[in-house]
């Protein structure tokens, strides 16, 4: 049997400690960015909203033949994402759940039922007028904005997506996407 001695020189051995102390380092971060995330589920959504939102931006211009990517525009879903839908949904789903805390089906139809008239109209005023004003649009134009695209999105959604809100609450997540709002 063969042995092999490798004798480490100072570089060596410098680069081995140095990538330890780092891995060490990245696991404690890990491990913080876990316990901030379970102490505020809310930080969580938000972080991945600030994610998802811009990347399906990103893929949604990709798959409409879009030459060059618009990152402004993800940025602003990112922004609108993070800071205003993981916050309001969260909020929605914390007092559906308080309001209807069964977890069975009849409470996930309840949920999704009173979701399509209370949360999500207000959610789809607030994305058409709030994407238009992080465009720097005057605010008037960012009305009009609510008044031409509000109505034909929400009979889309309210037709199409009726059935695919029960899941969350029927899972009875504490953050989950139960809004598909169609641009």
């Amino acid at each position: 049997m063969l042995t092999q001695i490798h004798i480490l020189d100072n570089s060596s051995f410098s680069f081995l400690f140095n990538c330890s102390v780092t891995t060490a380092k990245m696991r404690l971060i890990f491990i913080k960015i876990r316990e901030v995330s379970k102490k505020y589920p809310i930080v969580r959504g938000m972080v991945s909203y600030a994610v998802i939102w811009p990347t399906g931006s990103l893929i949604q211009q990709k798959l409409t033949g879009h030459d060059e990517l618009n990152y402004m525009q993800a940025l602003r879903f990112s922004l609108y994402g993070g800071f205003f839908v993981a916050p309001t949904l969260y909020c929605w789903m914390r007092c559906s759940s308080y309001f209807w805390p069964k977890s069975d089906l009849k409470s996930a139809i309840t949920k999704a039922l009173i979701e399509q008239v209370t949360y999500s109209p207000t959610a789809m005023c607030c994305f058409f007028f709030g994407m238009n004003l992080l465009e720097m649009k005057p605010v008037a134009e960012c009305i009009e904005e609510v008044k031409h695209k509000f109505w034909p999105t929400y009979k889309v959604k309210y037709v199409h997506m009726s059935v695919f809100v029960c899941g969350p609450f029927y899972k009875q997540s504490t953050f989950f996407l139960s809004q598909n709002i169609i641009v």
